[in-house]
């Protein structure tokens, strides 16, 4: 039909195909006429449906073929309530992918029905609604047809219900959760696979939801991806690569579209699931391109906010592969961690910071922040690591450094014997030239040793 080239009327014909309905409505004793049958009957491809002894449709206009085929679907529903003896309740999910011959027949079938019992439910996401659905819509609610509620998402609670019986740790339900935005259909798929991982319907979903925005916002979109959470616009635009303008205009089209949403000066992902497939999607070579903007971005900010930034620019340097700066602001990082007293976050910082460039001085400034948090037995092991890997670099004065930091340990333990071997081995090396203030600390040490053995 031609009338059927522009739109496929697709829920419809699915629906007819797969009805209990069918064989009843498409036989001889059916209350919907041979001529009506047949309309819907040319429509639908099922051999098993297809009858010989229905008449040959005449031809017609384009607008009266479409209306004919709009009545003769109107009254395939009015035959089953007649079936049935009961309202009609028509509920179609994910209207925003209605096409043209679907809205259309929409508005038919709520004039045409006004004085029936009947009820249409249209389940939609307004920020995926096409110009014609929103219309539609707008339209029937100033006329006093139609009734909008909008939907939330799910609460804590609520999903906390869904995942109650999935086995899940509390901080796993926690991560599904955000990951979700609240969306009971994206959690339950989050739920079918390994933690971390992403299903393949909810890959395919997004890639679908975001074939049709421009490259500029790609481009924006995935910069954004790169830079959450705490998208600010500044940073945005210079990860992005994109002038001011051209940022203003793909975050105008994200926003519109439902994809980022603004808070209090920054913008963030709507479905964070989305930033995720995003980034897991990145080919290397545009990732580390990325992430170096990101970091030179931030690196333009301010010295005072550059500890409150490190823990970004870790990130930002390890994903554009330069592991050397990353480790550099691991460190920062893991320092304004110990101002703070934030004792754990400041060890796996320095454990992430020897990680990704291992230095004897990194393996010290670890040993530092186990000293300082009481960790006394695992800081003593980590100056052994510290005086071995100097050792090796015939570095003798950092050697005997790390000695000294060994017997400080022990000394904290109170395991003497440590203190006066370690202070030794260090005395062997140290000389008044060489290293006056070691030597003065090794001295130290010694007399804190001694008044502790009376």
């Amino acid at each position: 039909l031609e009338v059927m080239q522009d739109a496929p009327f697709a829920p419809l014909l699915i629906w007819f195909n797969q009805s209990s309905w069918s064989q009843q409505l498409f036989s001889p004793s059916s209350l919907l006429s041979p001529t009506l049958q047949g309309e819907i009957l040319r429509l639908l491809p099922t051999p098993q449906l297809q009858r010989s002894d229905l008449p040959q449709l005449p031809a017609q206009s384009r607008e009266e073929e479409r209306l004919r085929v709009f009545e003769a679907v109107t009254q395939a529903l009015l035959a089953i309530q007649k079936y049935e003896n009961l309202p009609i309740v028509f509920f179609l999910d994910d209207a925003h992918w209605s096409d043209t011959m679907m809205l259309q027949w929409f508005d038919y079938l709520a004039q045409r029905l006004n004085s029936t019992p009947f009820l249409l439910l249209l389940a939609y996401r307004p920020e995926e609604s096409s110009p014609a659905l929103a219309a539609l819509v707008t339209r029937w609610r100033y006329q006093k047809a139609a009734r909008h509620f909008s939907l939330p998402g799910l609460n804590e609670e609520e999903a906390q219900t869904i995942m109650r019986i999935s086995g899940k740790d509390a901080i796993e339900k926690q991560y599904l959760y955000r990951q979700s935005a609240g969306n009971p259909y994206v959690l339950s798929e989050l739920l079918q696979v390994p933690p971390g991982s992403v299903p393949a319907s909810l890959v395919d979903l997004v890639r679908m939801h975001i074939a049709h925005i421009s490259e500029m916002a790609r481009q924006i979109m995935q910069a954004a991806a790169v830079l959450e959470p705490g998208i600010d616009f500044e940073t945005l635009r210079r990860t992005g690569g994109r002038s001011e303008d051209e940022t203003l205009d793909a975050l105008d089209d994200l926003t519109r579209e439902g994809f980022l949403v603004e808070l209090k000066g920054q913008y963030a992902f709507a479905q964070p699931l989305v930033a995720t497939i995003m980034r897991e999607n990145l080919g290397g070579p545009r990732r580390s391109a990325l992430h170096r903007r990101a970091a030179e971005a931030c690196e333009l900010m301010t010295v005072e906010q550059l500890p409150l930034l490190a823990r970004k620019l870790v990130l930002h340097y390890e994903g554009a592969g330069e592991r050397e700066q990353a480790a550099h602001y691991a460190e920062i990082a893991a320092e304004h961690a110990r101002m703070m007293t934030d004792w754990e976050e400041a060890v796996r910082l320095c454990l992430q910071a020897r990680t990704l460039a291992p230095t004897p001085a990194r393996t010290l400034h670890l040993g530092h922040v186990l000293l300082e948090k009481g960790d006394f037995e695992e800081a003593q092991t980590v100056f052994k690591v510290a005086f071995h890997e100097l050792q090796a670099r015939g570095d003798q004065q950092g050697a005997a450094r790390a000695c000294l930091n060994v017997a400080l340990a022990a000394l904290k333990k109170e395991h003497l014997d440590d203190v006066s071997s370690w202070i030794q081995q260090a005395l062997s090396i140290l000389t008044i030239e060489n290293d006056p203030a070691g030597l003065a600390l090794a001295h130290v040490l010694l007399s804190s040793m001694l008044l502790r053995t009376g």
